[in-house]
């Protein structure tokens, strides 16, 4: 799977990175999670980066969901920071 997350990384369209990136949070181990939250925090597209997000925030452990969160209001989704104050 390692593998799987270095491919969507190398992914040059954002809007279907951040889809990839989804996809695979939902199949990958917890140990690479932290991986995946990296990725989806450098994708430049507002819209895209708050889709990759919103999935992710999902598997991840509390731990991280705080640092989510605040990824989500440095992009001002207001959705996406609704649907994540709901999980904490």
């Amino acid at each position: 799977m390692p593998e799987a997350l270095a491919a969507a990384r190398a992914i040059q369209d954002e809007d279907f990175r951040a889809t990839i990136l989804s996809a695979l949070a939902q199949k990958l181990p917890p140990e690479l999670l932290a991986e995946v939250f990296a990725a989806a925090r450098a994708i430049q597209d507002k819209d895209s980066r708050a889709k990759a997000l919103s999935a992710l925030a999902q598997k991840l452990p509390p731990e991280l969901l705080a640092e989510v969160l605040a990824a989500a209001r440095a992009i001002q989704s207001e959705y996406l920071c609704q649907s994540l104050e709901s999980l904490s």
